[in-house]
C-alpha cells in the first residue's frame, strides 16, 4: 500500500488516517525526521492519535535527531542545526527523548528499544499494550 499524508497537528488526524487506509486500527505508524522540523503540536498529535489509531502490540516508529534525556545534545553539530532551524522557525527544534518518552507514556504506548543510528540519529519503538 502507498502511505498516507497525514497533517499530525490536525484534530482530524486520527478520522482521515482511518478513511485514507481504509481500516480502523494499524499495526505500525512509522515517523522519520518530523519532530525537529514541525511545532511541538505535530509531535503531540503524532503521539496522541498514535494511541488511538494502533491495536494492541502495535508500534510506533520514531527516527530522527534528538536531545538526550538529560536536554543535552549530542555533538557540537546537532547544537548548530537545532539554531539554525530555530533561527528559521522558533516552533521547530530538537525535542528530548524526556518529553517523547512522557508523551508517548501518556499515550498509553511504552517504549519497547531505542536505538542509535547513524548521523546521530536515534530510532524509538514505542508499543500499545493490551487495554
Amino acid at each position: 500500500e502507498d502511505p498516507i499524508a497525514l497533517d499530525c497537528s490536525s484534530d482530524d488526524m486520527v478520522r482521515e488516517a482511518r478513511t485514507g487506509a481504509g481500516v480502523d486500527h494499524f499495526n505500525l505508524i512509522m515517523c522519520v525526521n518530523m519532530t525537529h522540523i514541525a511545532p511541538i503540536q505535530a509531535t503531540e498529535g503524532l503521539i496522541a492519535s498514535s494511541g488511538e489509531l494502533l491495536q494492541a502490540g502495535g508500534a510506533l516508529a520514531i527516527y530522527g535527531p534528538f536531545k538526550t534525556h538529560q536536554g543535552r545534545f549530542t555533538t557540537p553539530s546537532n547544537e548548530s542545526f537545532d539554531a539554525s532551524l530555530r533561527a528559521r522557525n522558533p516552533q521547530w527544534g530538537y525535542r528530548s527523548l524526556a518529553l517523547l518518552d512522557k508523551l508517548c507514556e501518556d499515550a498509553g504506548l511504552r517504549l519497547e528499544t531505542r536505538l542509535d543510528m547513524p548521523a546521530n540519529n536515534f530510532m524509538s519503538i514505542y508499543i500499545k499494550d493490551a487495554t
